[in-house]
């Protein structure tokens, strides 16, 4: 987010406690004449990142860019701009039209030149949108859903404003409190989009004096954080992405309630604190937060970290693990927790793993909100590397972590939940270091036969070969490493089919590439499959063995070159390292 450190000179605005009100919670924002306070202007919060992508030239022309969409023009070139203009029915798109954000190139411009031409059509395009907006009651789609963002965009604008200007300076205060209003008739909710509500209400009441809207505001956040971040720093979003967003938006309203004389309570900032813990964690060796989620590949917001501890497991449901800080550890991370919401997906169970520079196996990404078939695979089990029941519809479920253990050379974890009625479904993911392997034990166990499907899903630079029946060879463009893909034939168990079938990767926004999908079919009431992912030197030779005893464990030894492990998988699904 761009935020400009431009401020006016304020006196510092004291907020009026409002006993009784506060205590039932809530303020009530119309409530504006109770009080009188001095204005605090606060610095503009930025215009995340859309200025960049629209220089002042084309904003003087009414000319707009969204991302990765061509530009368009919106305007007659006077500031006349047709508010509903859709040229790629996206909705993403949209939103920033009516977001407002994309005049804060002729903002930032004017501020570091004085030139007035940059503010007066500033000045005519967002009062053309007041004035093609009067009725807040009205408001729907994108112009409903980018009022947050709008209304910073407007306090961004008034800071500029002279205060001979009288007339303009009343049209923005009228409109920031049309916004308040719409902020406390209508809350998206313990979203990061009730945030940046609660966010531009608190900058409007402490721009223009309204200590109700500050109160109201401060109190909506702090009811909301018990819900959207939990005691380890976790977001409820369920996407590495959004945890990144969201710790910028919660840093914002730490400061500036404090700014506006209503630090949030001590003990929810520290939940802050503890938000930049989750993203070393989520952040992979090559310094990109592992793809979780609606999360757009290198989309910002990893934490690298030299120090710390490697394994780091958040009941709010993700495992993270790797064996060294640095570029050239190998990384796993594994989901559990409660079922799908708001921009999480069916991943349960999932694994990603990156090993020497480079994604092994990922989640088959995100693309955006504008096509919605499109979303509905990304977000569903198929899209993960998990096994599937295949010919039932799977619940999304909460998945639990049944048990877990760190000790040298090794992580263990298993996982269990029942995604269709009398199918009970466990991964237990053993992570060795020295040498670097994933052993993953899955199971089905059900009332009746069903079709199961073990699914890896590539990058699209990714070469997959079929080496021989029970293994698959992952090769990079460049690079002296491959990882082998090895379905281990489990003795006893049913005989499985292994594939290289092809598959879609989203990166991000408008992002959709043709990759490989490594596959394998079984059919039973009892399924068991032993996955080995091995990652090797181009000249180490890699060997394994497995073996089972009589009473039932299952022995798998595994060579890389000259190292060497030894697992046992206990009847009971317990995984240790023996050697």
């Amino acid at each position: 987010m761009n935020a400009t450190t431009r401020r006016r000179p304020a006196a510092r605005f004291a907020v009026l406690a409002i006993g009784a009100l506060l205590l039932a919670g809530c303020v009530p924002v119309s409530a504006t004449t109770l009080v009188t306070v001095t204005p605090q202007q606060l610095p503009c919060q930025g215009y995340s990142g859309v200025a960049a992508y629209n220089p002042v030239d084309d904003v003087l022309r009414d000319e707009l860019t969204v991302r990765t969409f061509p530009r368009v023009r919106v305007g007659d070139g006077r500031g006349n701009i047709a508010w509903t203009v859709s040229p790629f029915r996206s909705s993403t798109w949209m939103l920033w039209l009516q977001s407002l954000r994309w005049v804060g190139s002729l903002l930032n411009g004017y501020e570091q030149t004085g030139d007035a031409t940059l503010l007066r059509h500033a000045e005519v395009v967002v009062d053309d949108w007041i004035r093609d907006h009067p009725d807040d009651r009205l408001w729907r789609g994108q112009a409903l859903e980018a009022r947050a963002h709008r209304a910073q965009t407007m306090l961004c604008l008034f800071a500029d404003v002279p205060g001979s200007e009288v007339w303009q300076r009343n049209l923005l205060i009228r409109a920031l409190d049309q916004h308040a209003r719409e902020f406390e008739r209508i809350y998206s909710g313990d979203t990061n989009h009730g945030l940046d509500e609660n966010l531009a209400l608190l900058a409007i009441g402490c721009t223009l004096g309204r200590s109700p809207y500050v109160d109201f505001a401060v109190n909506r956040i702090a009811k909301s954080m018990q819900h959207t971040l939990d005691a380890q720093g976790v977001t409820n979003e369920q996407s590495t992405g959004y945890q990144a967003y969201n710790y910028s938006r919660f840093k914002t309203a730490r400061a500036r309630a404090a700014e506006c004389g209503r630090p949030l309570p001590t003990a929810l900032a520290a939940r802050i604190d503890r938000m930049p813990g989750v993203l070393a964690a989520a952040t992979m060796p090559d310094g990109t937060l592992a793809q979780i989620g609606d999360t757009e590949r290198g989309g910002g917001g990893g934490i690298v970290m030299t120090s710390g501890p490697r394994t780091r497991i958040f009941s709010a449901g993700y495992v993270f693990s790797r064996t060294a800080w640095g570029r050239a550890a190998t990384f796993a991370a594994l989901r559990f927790g409660p079922a799908r919401r708001i921009h999480g997906h069916d991943d349960h169970m999932s694994l990603t793993y990156f090993t020497h520079g480079r994604l092994a196996v990922t989640d088959a990404g995100f693309t955006g909100y504008d096509d919605p078939a499109r979303l509905a695979y990304l977000r569903s089990p198929a899209a993960s590397n998990q096994l599937v029941v295949d010919d039932a519809p799977m619940a999304s479920v909460d998945t639990a972590l049944t048990r877990h253990a760190v000790v040298p050379g090794a992580v263990f974890t298993e996982l269990r939940d029942v995604p269709v009625a009398g199918v009970t479904r466990t991964r237990g993911v053993l992570l060795l270091n020295g040498p670097d392997v994933a052993v993953v034990w899955d199971r089905l166990d059900s009332s009746s036969s069903h079709r199961a499907v073990q699914r890896w899903h590539l990058l699209p630079s990714t070469t997959a070969r079929i080496m021989h029946p029970d293994t698959v060879r992952l090769l990079a463009a460049r690079g002296a490493w491959r990882t082998e893909v090895v379905q281990v034939p489990v003795p006893g168990a049913v005989a499985v089919r292994t594939s290289v079938v092809r598959g879609v990767y989203a990166a991000g926004l408008q992002q959709w590439q043709q990759t490989h999908i490594i596959q394998t079919v079984v059919r039973g009431q009892h399924v068991r499959l032993l996955t080995l992912l091995i990652p090797a030197a181009s000249r180490d030779r890699v060997r394994w063995a497995v073996s089972r005893s009589g009473g039932g464990t299952l022995t798998v030894a595994i060579t890389v070159g000259s190292r060497r492990a030894v697992v046992g998988i206990a009847p009971d699904g317990s995984m240790t390292r023996t050697a």
